[in-house]
């Protein structure tokens, strides 16, 4: 393990792994840590939107995810029965005009094999449990399978995800709800993605094109439109499903 980094990024999930994958290919040397002994086999995210798609491809991976993926050009949404609204994914101002299906076990194995074809890894079962400022960068204590070690970075990145090691060392919060509220829990492209937040159902909309825009405000019309659901109602919704 390098004593000292310029980064030590926390979190080696999709995130941790793109940002170290593309501070390597700049020549800055990173220790990339993540508390798990091995990836996780089951899935938190399976979608890859059409940016992500771009920067994949620049990176000359998107072969790789399109032989991976499954394409998804449009989508419906329905509640009750009834179409409240559809989305064709392919108005995204992108060359890429759908958004791709594909485990989030898959994508993170395409980028850690291509870490590792930097001549990077990541350091598994290591913990971040402390951080300390210091006037050339950050001391970090991390802890591997019981023994602890310190090094020095300029650089602390989080990327650890809801609960944080790092947020919480720096005394940071996360306010705000976790998930969308339920029935629409559907992203649109991300391009500077921006929630109005609200009560009640939300509809993501993203900087795609005019038309995409205007299907996202219907759709959102519609959702802010329909009776709300007791607890007991969407209990027997859930139990119908």
């Amino acid at each position: 393990m390098n004593p000292s980094p310029q980064a030590l990024i926390v979190g080696a999930g999709p995130t941790g792994l793109l940002l170290t994958v593309e501070l390597a290919r700049r020549g800055i040397d990173c220790l990339l840590i993540d508390a798990l002994d091995a990836p996780r086999s089951w899935d938190r995210a399976t979608v890859v939107h059409p940016r992500s798609m771009e920067i994949f491809e620049a990176l000359g991976l998107a072969d790789r995810f399109l032989d991976e993926g499954v394409k998804t050009r449009a989508a419906r949404f329905r509640s009750d029965g009834e179409t409240l609204g559809e989305l064709n994914l392919a108005l995204a101002d992108s060359r890429y005009g759908f958004d791709l299906g594909i485990s989030e076990e898959v994508t993170e194995s395409v980028l850690t094999s291509y870490l590792e074809r930097l001549g990077g890894a990541v350091t598994r079962s290591t913990r971040l449990v402390g951080l300390e400022p210091r006037p050339d960068g950050v001391r970090a204590t991390l802890e591997q399978r019981g023994e602890r070690s310190e090094v020095v970075a300029s650089w602390v990145v989080a990327c650890d995800g809801l609960r944080s090691a790092v947020r919480e060392l720096v005394g940071v919060d996360f306010p705000g709800p976790v998930s969308l509220p339920l029935p629409c829990r559907r992203a649109l492209p991300e391009r500077s993605c921006a929630a109005r937040r609200r009560r009640g159902p939300r509809v993501l909309a993203g900087r795609g094109s005019r038309d995409e825009h205007r299907s996202a405000g219907r759709l959102q019309s519609r959702l802010e439109a329909r009776p709300r659901l007791s607890g007991d109602q969407r209990t027997g919704a859930a139990r119908q499903l």
